[in-house]
């Protein structure tokens, strides 16, 4: 159910059971987090796969390249599934196998929305200095350049 996209959506306009198994006992959702595919599993949970059932309460699972749900909302933005691994109780502190901090990924991506809930959290933003001063300089870097490139459109209209 995982590789095409236009087939996943065909199935949804269908009402397809999003929380069906395999014979092997795998979900849609499972599936989408072996192949950390980020867009696909925001679909699923937006069409009702239950995060629990797809992965037996395991919110620390992560997939073939190490990185956590988590990680992987945080680094591609989607807060859908960033807010329902926070209300489900998914560990916000862990150091991914980059070792970074959750919010060091949201920053340095440049996920505003997320960064702000992690620091709202209280979460540190890198375990050590360099970490920190490369995750603001970034921060400023891309707030920067934001502001140069609306002044120019400014102008230039």
């Amino acid at each position: 159910m995982c590789g095409d996209i236009t087939a996943v959506k065909t199935l949804f306009k269908s009402k397809a059971n999003v929380n069906m198994k395999t014979v092997e006992g795998e979900t849609p959702l499972l599936a989408a987090c072996h192949q950390d595919n980020i867009y696909l599993i925001d679909m699923l949970l937006n069409e009702g796969a239950d995060i629990n059932q797809a992965l037996w309460g395991d919110l620390s699972y992560e997939g073939h390249n190490g990185k956590s749900l988590m990680r992987l909302a945080c680094e591609h933005g989607s807060i859908n599934v960033f807010k329902l691994l926070l209300e489900k109780g998914a560990d916000v502190n862990k150091i991914d196998k980059d070792g970074r901090y959750l919010l060091c990924v949201s920053m340095f991506e440049g996920f505003d929305q997320i960064s702000e809930c992690l620091v709202l959290k209280g979460i540190p933003i890198a375990k050590s200095d360099e970490d920190e001063f490369q995750a603001l300089d970034s921060v400023f870097n891309k707030y920067t350049r934001k502001n140069r490139d609306e002044r120019y459109n400014k102008d230039k209209n």
